[in-house]
């Protein structure tokens, strides 16, 4: 299982269009939406491939990766490569498949692998970067996981209460029937 937030928000997210303002060329903004989505704030740029580099580059939240998983944006800016084609950005999903804004379909979709990105912007630098809060080291660390982990610990309470008040109840019961 993969304990990526954004992985796991970009999976969720899968055959929806979620670029409402861009269609054709709504990826920047698909994936800003997605990052709203998981972490509450957007990485930034807008609908601009170019922009979003310019930001993310710099941006602490993010490390450069040269070797990419999971939940790791992968980015070919517009401006940085072949004149007059559009850059893409997208999250890099499981199998070595990425998801994206589908430029046909206007959907986000993993409509992509890595070899037929690289095939696709080849002549474009592609750049991962990994949000460095998007993956809980443990299970523990998980928020969905804590949060049973306290319901869990209440139910133990409760169970030990109710042990507790039934061993009075048979105990006064005995008591009651000695007589």
């Amino acid at each position: 299982m993969v304990l990526n937030i954004i992985y796991q928000t970009g999976k969720k997210f899968l055959d929806k269009d979620i670029s409402k303002t861009q269609n054709e060329y709504g990826c920047a903004e698909s994936e800003n939406y997605i990052f709203k989505e998981a972490i509450g704030e957007e990485i930034g740029g807008d609908v601009s491939t170019y922009r979003m580099y310019l930001l993310i580059k710099d941006d602490i939240r993010f490390t450069k990766e040269d070797f990419p998983k999971e939940g790791d944006v992968i980015l070919s800016p517009t401006g940085f490569g072949e004149k007059g084609k559009s850059g893409h950005v997208g999250i890099i999903s499981n199998e070595g498949k990425i998801m994206s804004n589908n430029s046909i379909s206007y959907l986000w979709t993993e409509h992509l692998t890595l070899k037929e990105w690289k095939k696709t912007y080849k002549n474009f630098p592609i750049h991962f970067f990994r949000y460095k809060y998007g993956e809980a080291k443990e299970l523990e660390d998980c928020i969905p996981y804590q949060e049973l982990k306290i319901e869990n610990d209440k139910l133990k309470q409760e169970l030990k209460e109710y042990k507790e008040a039934n061993k009075t109840i048979i105990n006064w019961i005995a008591f009651y029937f000695k007589k």
